[in-house]
């Protein structure tokens, strides 16, 4: 094990460094304490553990024997820290070559703008994972459930299913990929590339995918029982199609409501999901294109099903999330309620 001691001493060099390291850190710095200059008015304290021989560990590396001088160097800190740093412009390149991380500008603000924008593009993949496994979950799902229970009946083609996966599920990808960082970004604790499939987000993605999947279930069965099959599929086809366009404002927040701050930040947003659901109208208004996707013109009571069975995506999400929200904080109270107990006496 090691310590390091980073302190910005102002315009002291030399012995004067020295004798303020001796005051400031009384019974810490010890004779044989390495104190290396890092650049400019920075300064690290190294301090070494010794085993019973004498010898000279940092993190685990042997650097000397009691026997001879030792010098820890920029290489070993940058080898030897969690994350190693380096300097862009004044750092050697032997220091660069060993470290994790480089400051291209020498400026250690750019960590924090770094760290930002790193969690700001993970969050957005994540978004268009979770998007893509709930959507295509819901799409299984249809099929196997009517498969296995309504074969007599048709449903959705492969014409069709082609359509949805190509159309209407590659436009929201898009501009989810183009969403803003969320304003507590560097609020929240460090994850780990494993948490993108947390429990927490494989819930999520089996709530979604299961909401979607008896919404459109439901509009078949529906539709069946009042219109036939002919305008059943048509319009299981429209809801599915239409169900995960109005999804990608859900995946927006884990917890917070799709309506929340910022609901008008991504533009690109709204423009991706107008165009899936424009293209879609024009399935249904032109004869040759409702012959090649084997779907039927529908009644006014028709759309107002598909529309309703494909909007109620959104108020169930909102549901869910205050549950996970409400959850979550009284999960947050209980930890806190031991320590403001009352302890007896």
């Amino acid at each position: 094990g090691f310590k390091q001691v980073n302190d910005t001493l102002g315009h002291h060099a030399g012995d004067e460094l020295l004798r303020l390291f001796a005051t400031r850190l009384k019974g810490i710095v010890r004779d044989q304490d390495t104190v290396s200059r890092q650049g400019g008015d920075e300064f690290v304290l190294v301090l070494p553990e010794t085993d019973k021989n004498g010898a000279k560990h940092i993190a685990g590396k042997l650097l000397a024997t009691a026997s001879e001088p030792y010098r820890i160097g920029e290489r070993e800190l940058a080898l030897s820290a969690s994350i190693g740093i380096a300097m862009g412009m004044a750092g050697t390149d032997v220091t660069k070559n060993a470290a994790d991380m480089v400051i291209a500008d020498d400026n250690f603000s750019t960590i924090v703008t770094a760290v930002r924008e790193g969690r700001h593009i993970f969050s957005n993949i994540k978004k268009t994972i979770l998007f893509f496994l709930a959507t295509n979950l819901a799409e299984v799902l249809s099929i196997l459930i009517v498969t296995l229970a309504l074969y007599r009946f048709d449903f959705l083609t492969s014409t069709q299913l082609l359509w949805i996966n190509l159309i209407t599920d590659s436009l929201p990808v898009l501009s989810l990929g183009a969403e803003v960082a969320d304003a507590d970004c560097m609020r929240r604790p460090p994850v780990r590339a494993a948490d993108l499939f947390s429990a927490e987000s494989l819930a999520s993605v089996a709530v979604y995918g299961l909401m979607q999947t008896a919404l459109c279930v439901g509009a078949f069965v529906c539709s069946l029982r009042l219109w036939g099959n002919e305008a059943a599929v048509t319009v299981a086809f429209f809801v599915l199609s239409f169900l995960e366009l109005f999804h990608s404002f859900n995946i927006r927040s884990a917890h917070g409501s799709a309506f929340g701050r910022g609901f008008f930040s991504n533009k690109m947003l709204f423009l991706t999901v107008f165009l899936g659901v424009a293209v879609n109208l024009l399935l249904c208004a032109f004869a040759p294109l409702r012959a090649a996707f084997g779907i039927v013109p529908l009644t006014g009571a028709q759309w107002g099903l598909t529309a309703a069975a494909s909007l109620a995506v959104v108020p169930l999400a909102e549901l869910y999330k205050a549950i996970v929200r409400r959850a979550a904080k009284r999960e947050q109270n209980g930890r806190r309620a031991p320590l403001g107990a009352v302890q007896p006496h």
